[in-house]
């Protein structure tokens, strides 16, 4: 990539994708924001659609269909997917009457009835601006690799569910 017009090119894009996914984030945060204001539940959501995008670009590779969608439409599965394993899912556990223990109380187990299904938590929110800030630095890291400088040492820029 030596012809500075690609690296503006580059750049360009990368920018309009950051609006995008900016705007993307915000529709999404309004639609779910379980899902957004914990950081588990939005780094599963991320997980699930950095899966479905390598999927997809697999499936591309080997000559298959691939039916189009947007990385909108791809992020609203996964937060619809979220929602619907753990966060109704517990809400439901949560609303059903649980008989009180005739013999001595224990803790519950991970398979028992009352424990929740949603993943450990430290409940960290994750907004958009540190989703963007993240993202930010991933495709600066890109464009320096790009021009074959060096990322900063012990610095990751990649978005964590992408580890």
């Amino acid at each position: 990539m030596s012809d500075p017009r690609d690296l503006v090119r580059l750049a360009a894009g990368a920018a309009l994708a950051a609006v995008d996914l900016r705007s993307s984030l915000a529709a999404l945060g309004q639609e779910f924001p379980e899902v957004f204001e914990d950081e588990d539940l939005s780094e599963t959501a991320g997980r699930k659609v950095f899966k479905a995008r390598h999927e997809r670009a697999l499936r591309a590779q080997q000559g298959l269909p691939v039916e189009p969608k947007s990385d909108y439409d791809l992020m609203r599965e996964a937060c619809q997917y979220v929602q619907d394993q753990y966060i109704r899912q517990d809400q439901y556990i949560r609303s059903e009457p649980h008989p009180e223990p005739q013999s001595r109380s224990r803790e519950p187990t991970r398979g028992s009835a009352t424990m929740s299904n949603r993943p450990e938590s430290a409940s960290t929110p994750m907004d958009a601006e540190s989703i963007l800030e993240r993202h930010r630095k991933a495709a600066v890291a890109q464009l320096a690799e790009a021009r074959g400088q060096e990322v900063g040492i012990g610095e990751n820029p990649m978005p964590s569910y992408i580890d």
